[in-house]
């Protein structure tokens, strides 16, 4: 019942947050088909992170609020995104940390770009949003007082499982969490390198929602390559926090229009042959992710 509930919810949220960040009703779309299968589904379900699963919904949610916040600067559209920031500590601290460090990253490189144009409102607003939110996570604590001790335990143990040395050892560090935390759930090839392409794309769409993202994906993966392992499932439960449906679908649009615009041309033939490879490149993406999903929960056996 719950992932029949969380699943259309997370496909909602995506499409909100790419929709209001880019303005682009493909990408959306593509995002929400790229979430349906993705491993915060398949790993959600496998592994049970519904507390996980429902802070990613609310975590997308308040990012697209937070751009809608810098798009408009009413006190209006502060309070939804300032209550739901608060809401994702509340649901789950060690989301709630790693979106505060997001939130915090991005009002750095806001204010760097800011500054260069001499626009500090920008920078500004996300100083409000971010003491706001945390100002509303204490009243939260007030009335449920295992938040704040949740949030000092998340960051206390990032502090303290901190390590650079890490970094030069991430590949004999990764590969046990594609290969074996349950059963290899998170080895979903075609979406991986597809967000790879995504990171390289994503400075072709609006400036905010690209800062967004990659101070969302920076923070993620300077997790993954420098926090020691204090428990098994740390690498993995970090990797589940990545935007990777966003990333995926940015990088699977970039791969499609390149290749339609290059076999497109002037005459009707030719624009036809692009539409049809840009169909067939749909259909085979979706053919994979199919197989992922249909192969992760043991509809069909694994090759």
């Amino acid at each position: 019942l719950i992932p029949s509930i969380l699943g259309p919810l997370l496909v909602l949220s995506t499409y909100f947050f790419v929709k209001t960040g880019t303005r682009d009703v493909l990408l959306a779309a593509t995002s929400g088909l790229f979430a349906t299968f993705s491993f915060i589904v398949t790993a959600g379900i496998d592994g049970g992170f519904y507390a996980d699963w429902l802070a990613l919904i609310e975590t997308f949610v308040f990012f697209a609020l937070v751009l809608r916040v810098q798009e408009r600067r009413t006190v209006k559209r502060a309070i939804p995104a300032t209550v739901l920031g608060a809401m994702v500590l509340l649901t789950h601290p060690w989301t709630g940390v790693a979106v505060m460090l997001i939130l915090s990253s991005y009002m750095a490189l806001t204010a760097v770009f800011s500054g260069r144009e001499r626009r500090w409102r920008d920078a500004m607003v996300l100083v409000f949003l971010a003491v706001a939110v945390v100002a509303g996570g204490l009243a939260f604590d007030y009335l449920r007082p295992s938040i704040l001790p949740g949030v000092q335990r998340t960051a206390l143990r990032i502090l303290s499982d901190f390590n650079l040395g890490n970094v030069l050892i991430a590949p004999q560090r990764l590969e046990p969490a594609f290969t074996d935390f349950l059963g290899g759930v998170l080895l979903n090839s075609a979406i991986l390198l597809l967000g790879i392409v995504g990171i390289m794309a994503s400075s072709s769409h609006r400036r905010q929602f690209s800062l967004l993202i990659f101070a969302w994906t920076s923070v993620v993966m300077l997790g993954v390559l420098t926090l020691n392992e204090s428990f098994t499932t740390l690498l993995p439960r970090l990797l589940y926090s990545l935007p990777l449906p966003v990333l995926s679908a940015m990088g699977f649009l970039s791969l499609t229009r390149y290749t339609a615009g290059f076999v497109a041309g002037p005459t009707g033939e030719q624009r036809r042959l692009g539409r049809l490879l840009t169909v067939l490149m749909f259909a085979f993406i979706y053919a994979l992710l199919l197989a992922y999903g249909l192969r992760i929960v043991d509809i069909v056996p694994n090759a």
